[in-house]
């Protein structure tokens, strides 16, 4: 019996917990013509825009970052993002919430999110989760 929770202990401990929180609204149809807009977060990891921009790019769309702009109706969507790391003898990306918006009404079109059990967690690549999110986001 001891043996038995032992290795059910072991399983539940290295499996880890994590979630992916599907969209509540719809997915949006992938067209090439769209522009997107990535917005930096300056208080967040430093290259996770570019990453972002990379993978939208990669899906066949137009990607740009930058800081938020005053005048941004010549995108078809603005894209914000928040990113939470944790430290468990490495870093590691505790979650991230995408969120696509139309600049023309500035109301949330679609959203993401990705969270990492912070006591069960796991070692994701942000490049696989993002790519993930971003097909998630934009129902491909």
């Amino acid at each position: 019996m001891q043996r038995i929770l032992l290795v059910l202990s072991f399983v539940v401990f290295m499996t880890g917990c994590s979630a992916v929180h599907k969209n509540p609204i719809a997915p949006i149809a992938v067209d090439t013509n769209q522009t997107v807009y990535v917005v930096k977060n300056p208080y967040q990891r430093n290259d996770m825009d570019q990453l972002i921009q990379e993978e939208i790019n990669n899906l066949g769309m137009t990607a740009f970052s930058g800081p938020s702009l005053d005048d941004n109706t010549s995108f078809k969507y603005i894209l914000t993002y928040f990113d939470s790391w944790s430290w468990d003898l490495t870093p590691y990306l505790r979650a991230v919430e995408i969120q696509l918006i139309d600049p023309k009404t500035a109301q949330i079109v679609s959203r993401v999110r990705f969270e990492n059990h912070i006591y069960w967690h796991t070692f994701p690549s942000e490049k696989d989760k993002v790519k993930e999110l971003l097909a998630e986001l934009f129902s491909l």
